[in-house]
Order: C-alpha cells, then structure tokens, then sequence
C-alpha cells in the first residue's frame, strides 16, 4: 500500500498558551514523543517552538496522530490536522517560508526547521521522505524570502529593536538581558534572543512559575517581578514585554561614577512599562514603541510579498508531491534517489574518518556543504529522468547530453539509448 505524508498541528493561530503549555517543547519531551509515534508511523518528525508544535508523519494513514492527540480531549479540541500528502507538505513549506508566523517571513523558523530535522536525525525517525523534505523546505524557505523580501517587508517591532540593538552593540551573545513578562511579547522577545544564542537571559514575571518553565525550555534564568530592580541593575539590556506598568525606582540607575556601563532600555508594553523619565539619566538609552513604530515598513508592500511567497509555495508544494506520487507509479526513481544519498553519506564518512577530531560544528558544515554538493551536481539529471520515465517528453535533452554537460564530458560519446 502507498505511504502518504500527514501533519497535525497545534499553534498560536488557535490554540491560547495554557493550551500550548500542555505539551513540552524540550528536546527531551520531543524525542520522547517520537519514539512513542516511531512504533505506528514510517518516518515521524516533531517541530516545536514556543508557537507551534507540528508533528509531520510517513505511513499508510493519519490514525497514529489522531491517537496521540486524542488522550487528552482538551487539547485534541485545538488541533488541526493536514490529512493528505499535498496538505501536509504545502503547510510545512508555507512555515519554513514564515507565512505561518506571528510576524511573517519570520527568518528564525528556518532554524527551528532544521533543528526538528536534527532531532530526527539524531533519534532515526527521519528516513528518505522526511529527510528530503525537511531539506526541500529550507531551500523553498530561502528561495522565497530572497525572491520577495517578504522578512524585510513585513517585520515586527520585536525585529526592529533588537535590529537596532545589533547595531549599537554588536553580537548580543554575551550581553544580559532582562525579559519582563511571559505573554506574547514576551515569547516573541524571547525566541528572537534564544535563535542569536543569547547566553545570559533573565525571566521575571508576577508568575514566577510560567516564567520558570519558560526558563528551562530556553536554558534562561527566571526570577519573581518583584524582585526586578535587583536584575535590573544587573542588566545591560532590559526588555518590557507586558502588559501592565512596572516600578523599577529609575533612580537606583543613576551613574554614581562616570565609568558606568550604559543599559538600553526598550519598552514594547501595552500600555507602556515603564516611565518615560529614566531616560533622562546619561547611563540609560530609552526606546518605546513610538521610537519603533515610525520604522515599519509599508503594509502594501508586506502584502504584496506574502501573496507573492502563497504562489510560490504552492508551485513548489505541487512539485514535490508530484515527485512523491512518482515514487510509487516509476520504479527507477526510488532506487535513484537513495542511491544519491547513500553516496553522499558514504563518501561523508569516509572524508569524516581522515580528519583529526573534527568538532561537532565543522562535522555539522560539512553534511551541509556535501548535500548541497550531490544535490547540484545531479539535480538536472534527476529532472531529465523524470521527464523520460514519467511524462515522455522527448523534447528533453537526453540524459547522455545531461551527463555529459554535467561532468564535462563532451568529448565523450556514450551509446545510451533515448527511448
């Protein structure tokens, strides 16, 4: 019986945080998760951010996904679910492209992609399926961005703070920052500092408790509101994401000699968190949601960008699972395929093995470089072949004239046969 792709999702689109929360989000949960899908699905792959949680699935039927949403009714009740193959792609290339996110062509999904195909990878519950669409869709995620703009146009104020940050400061890594607040602001701060890999991190909130399990998803500190002007001082960089004014007592910052580090201050709060007058010391830059506002770029153009990214999304969605459907109807393409990528892993293996303790980092660069390196160099002749097993179209180039293009072989005469 053929294998199809499915996909069920809860996000913030439908699903409030209470609800989000139910489910960890860790890589310890994820892994877990999938080892209990692994026993009834071919392939299974979890995404999962402080968004979505996304669990993409090859295997005869969607009954698997329906069962582990199921065991609690409440949270089955928030759950949609991508009940074909076409669906289930075309939703995970319309995420990896940023139209699914809170702000759209958000850049940062396309790191959490590849982290849910490393976590599969690292468990072996990704096979050849999820494993070439999981990397068709970072390439279909920057392919749109570049071709429409669409994270330059539609950006959010969370994007142009802490962009402005970048350029006063530098790298934000080693800086400490303070997150007031756990709501939606918040989460949006939060996961833009955790993807730049921001190593000092404080949480604090009137819910000591959300804001420690926040903490621990992100590898970040947490601490109680009320103790705020202790990590305020602390702090180079201080973040207002909730929703209620917060006291800091502004004059527990004013420079007591002139060496002190200056702090930038940015208040996204609705309304405002905190007064307006800490800006009036030296020691302190103050930037408030007006500050953001006269940035944001034009609506139309956003507009434009995301119906732009929608056809291209589906184009290349329709493309795969065309290729996905061939699979099963033209014998030769499997074989093909796994044929590439076995070469490709073999050969990685073997570079592997002569290089002196390669750190995980270069080892990880040097998977990238060497898929993208089989991927180009036999990509056109795996399109050739699919127009000769498939749609007969003799107007193709042959694949003797594609290998001899590729290869640069075209001194060489093959006799291969075109029919």
């Amino acid at each position: 019986m053929a294998k199809h792709i499915f996909g069920a999702e809860i996000s913030h689109e439908n699903a409030p945080l209470h609800i989000r929360e139910k489910l960890g989000t860790d890589d310890a949960s994820v892994k877990q998760y999938i080892q209990q899908l692994k026993k009834d699905l071919d392939e299974v792959c979890i995404l999962s951010t402080s968004s979505r949680f996304v669990i993409y699935g090859v295997g005869q039927n969607i009954t698997p996904l329906i069962n582990f949403f199921f065991r609690d009714p409440i949270l089955f009740h928030y759950v949609q679910f991508y009940k074909n193959t076409e669906a289930a792609v075309g939703h995970l290339f319309a995420t990896a492209s940023g139209l699914c996110s809170q702000v759209k062509g958000d850049r940062h999904i396309l790191t959490q992609v590849k982290h849910a195909h490393q976590v599969g990878l690292n468990t072996g519950s990704i096979g050849l399926l999820l494993d070439s669409l999981l990397r068709e869709a970072v390439e279909i995620g920057r392919k749109v961005r570049a071709q429409t703009g669409i994270d330059q146009h539609c950006v959010s104020l969370v994007d142009l703070g802490l962009d402005m940050l970048r350029r006063r400061l530098g790298e934000l890594t080693e800086k400490k920052v303070l997150v007031i607040g756990t709501g939606k602001m918040a989460r949006l701060v939060l996961d833009r500092l955790y993807a730049d890999g921001c190593k000092h991190v404080t949480i604090v909130s009137h819910d000591a408790q959300r804001a420690g399990v926040l903490a621990a998803r992100m590898h970040m500190q947490a601490g109680h509101i009320r103790n705020v002007a202790h990590y305020f001082m602390q702090a180079d960089i201080i973040v207002g994401a909730t929703d209620r004014p917060v006291s800091i007592f502004p004059t527990a910052a004013k420079p007591q000699h002139p060496s002190l580090q200056k702090r930038f201050v940015l208040d996204f709060g609705a309304p405002p968190n905190f007064d307006r007058a800490m800006a009036q010391y030296d020691s302190i830059e103050f930037f408030d949601r007006d500050n953001f506002y006269e940035q944001l770029p034009d609506a139309a153009r956003c507009r434009n960008s995301v119906d732009e990214a929608r056809k291209i999304v589906h184009a290349e969605a329709r493309e795969f699972v065309s290729l996905f459907a061939q699979f099963y109807t033209t014998p030769i393409l499997a074989p093909y395929w796994v044929r590439r990528l076995s070469t490709k892993d073999n050969n990685l293996k073997g570079f592997l093995s002569r290089i002196t303790k390669p750190n995980a980092r270069d080892a990880v660069r040097l998977r990238k470089l060497t898929y993208r390196f089989v991927h180009r160099l036999d990509d056109e002749q795996l399109r050739n072949l699919r127009l000769y097993t498939v749609t007969g179209d003799t107007q193709a180039p042959s694949p003797a004239d594609v290998v001899r293009h590729v290869k640069n072989f075209e001194n060489l005469r093959f006799y291969l046969s075109v029919n």
